[in-house]
């Protein structure tokens, strides 16, 4: 019995020493080795010259440049709490919080069924 269990551990060992040999004896495969003259690196390069050029070519839409019809020159002078976003968002944790107090002091109380 002892000997059938050192066989697949034998096995075992030798692919694993095989797997490591062959992971560490590969070549690099990093962007450094391929040089300069890569067509694959003058592509994407290309490919990036091409899309910054078309993206700059490109106008900004009006909306984009439209001034904010509230007045305010700093856009943080407001508090968020001020603005009837923030007031509702006040107003709803208030009343999720009354009502998570409200739920938990009446689920406390004993169960009343006829099985008990």
């Amino acid at each position: 019995m002892r000997a059938s269990s050192m066989a697949w551990v034998r096995g075992v060992a030798s692919v694993l020493a095989l797997m490591t040999a062959l992971t560490f004896a590969a070549p690099p495969c990093s962007a450094a080795a391929a040089g300069p003259g890569s067509t694959k690196a003058s592509g994407k390069r290309t490919l990036a010259a091409a899309a910054a050029a078309r993206v700059a070519a490109q106008a900004p839409p009006s909306r984009a440049l439209a001034q904010d019809p509230s007045g305010s020159a700093t856009g943080g002078s407001r508090s968020f709490f001020r603005t009837p976003t923030g007031i509702a968002a006040i107003v709803l944790m208030v009343a999720g919080g009354g009502y998570a107090l409200y739920s938990v002091s009446h689920d406390q109380k004993p169960v009343k069924s006829p099985i008990r």
